[in-house]
């Protein structure tokens, strides 16, 4: 299945950080060891860190720039330096199945709060939620759950519905939290 581009940009905001791909190096000769390193090389490694979704977008549409090939070298020297006991997703810091079906659910509510005309944010989250919910029992979704995209005449807010209700797929249809926790209208330590 491909995944839209947009989620990949979705992906940035829990992108994980480089250090759990793990540093043990081989006591073999490596064909990343050939590839040099230093401060400047320190530093495109650091920005490249935080985007792996942008860089996998570049190689996809054939732009490989310096900054995306050092993105790439540096996945293949981890996967070199671990002699492959780590997958070259994770060296490439991809998201897994599971964090990529997340978050396209979390794209998708995020969308939908932007959609959703309600000027207070926990308003804004229980509107979603309630749309949501009743798109997906007594809507259209039952017709539509079995074709690949939404009909054409459908409204931006029905298109967002069907991502997010396709994106949920058999799972449980998110509370009007967890939605605010999403769509950034509930803070951690605040009662909504």
């Amino acid at each position: 299945m491909s995944w839209p581009l947009s989620l990949w940009r979705c992906w940035l905001i829990t992108a994980p950080s480089a250090s759990w791909l793990g540093t043990s190096r081989s006591c073999r000769p490596s064909f990343a060891a050939s590839i040099p390193r230093g401060p400047k090389a320190m530093t495109e490694s650091a920005s490249t860190a935080a985007a792996p979704a942008a860089m996998l977008e570049r190689v996809i549409a054939d732009r490989v720039d310096d900054l995306t090939l050092r993105w790439l070298i540096e996945a293949f020297r981890k996967f070199d330096e671990n002699e492959g006991r780590l997958p070259l997703e994770r060296c490439l810091r991809l998201p897994t199945p599971a964090q990529r079906r997340l978050n396209e659910r979390n794209f998708w509510l995020r969308t939908l709060g932007e959609l959703v005309h309600e000027p207070r944010p926990v308003a804004r989250a229980h509107a979603v939620a309630r749309r949501l919910c009743a798109f997906m029992t007594r809507g259209p979704w039952r017709q539509w759950q079995a074709t690949a995209a939404p009909p054409p005449n459908a409204t931006d807010l029905e298109q967002a519905l069907y991502f997010a209700a396709r994106a949920i797929g058999s799972g449980a249809i998110p509370q009007w939290r967890q939605v605010a926790r999403v769509i950034g209208s509930c803070q951690k330590n605040v009662v909504c």
